[in-house]
Parts: C-alpha cells; sequence; structure tokens
C-alpha cells in the first residue's frame, strides 16, 4: 500500500515478482498495486498470466488493465467481453474496456451485434455517476 501511497514507480520490477507469489492475498496486492501504479510495463505480463488463473484473479487482472488504461490491449480486453461467459469477467472487461483512451463504442465494438447483456454492461461502464 505505501508503494501505491508514494508512486514508487521503481518498485515495479519488484511487484511482478509477486505476480507468481502463492498466497493469493499477496497476489492480489501485487496485481492491485501495479493497476493503481498504471504500470504500462506489466501489461504484457498481466495478458500472459491472464488465461490460467482462478476467476477472481482475472477479475483484478482487467480491473488493472482498466487503471493501466494504456489502449494497448484493445484487442484483448475486446476478446474477454464478448467470449466471457461469467458475467462477472464480462463487466471487468467491459468497464476495463471503456477506460482505454482508443475505444469508441461504435468503432470497436457494433452494438447491433452486442447482447442485451452486454449493451447494458457497457452503458453501465460508462456512465460516469456509477462507481464501477
Amino acid at each position: 500500500k505505501l508503494i501505491v501511497h508514494f508512486q514508487q514507480l521503481s518498485a515495479v520490477p519488484k511487484i511482478m515478482e509477486l505476480l507468481d507469489h502463492s498466497d493469493p492475498k499477496i497476489k492480489d496486492a501485487a496485481i492491485y498495486s501495479l493497476g493503481k501504479l498504471e504500470a504500462h510495463e506489466g501489461e504484457a505480463r498481466i495478458m500472459e498470466i491472464f488465461p490460467v488463473q482462478a476467476t477472481p484473479v482475472k477479475i483484478r487482472l482487467l480491473e488493472a488493465l482498466g487503471n493501466i488504461r494504456s489502449g494497448n490491449n484493445l484487442d484483448f480486453l475486446t476478446e474477454q467481453f464478448l467470449v466471457s461467459r461469467e458475467f462477472s469477467l464480462t463487466k471487468a472487461a467491459g468497464c476495463a474496456l471503456v477506460c482505454q483512451p482508443g475505444f469508441h463504442l461504435n468503432t470497436t465494438l457494433h452494438v447491433e451485434e452486442l447482447t442485451m447483456q452486454q449493451q447494458a454492461i457497457l452503458r453501465h461502464c460508462m456512465n460516469s455517476f456509477i462507481r464501477n
């Protein structure tokens, strides 16, 4: 928490090492920290470990990508939003997607091809009065 509070970006490489930690609380804190520090250098590693993680960890990884906001992972987030069958993953991917600087609803996604649930999730995530 202190690393995030004092914005110690020099600690990012050590935080990235904690992504492989066996203790879920430490792994969760590392993912959270990478997102809050907007650590662009952590994006590739986040996407690398994503497929083999449990759902709660995947949600935290998607949230971190949303906080990083580099715009470099639009395709990954779009894919996760479209293919996820679990509501919590779809919501996390949608909220991370709308945070990206290159996201434009009508060019990134075709609204008419989305399910009603996906459309509702995007409307929810795009509503600035709702804290996701």
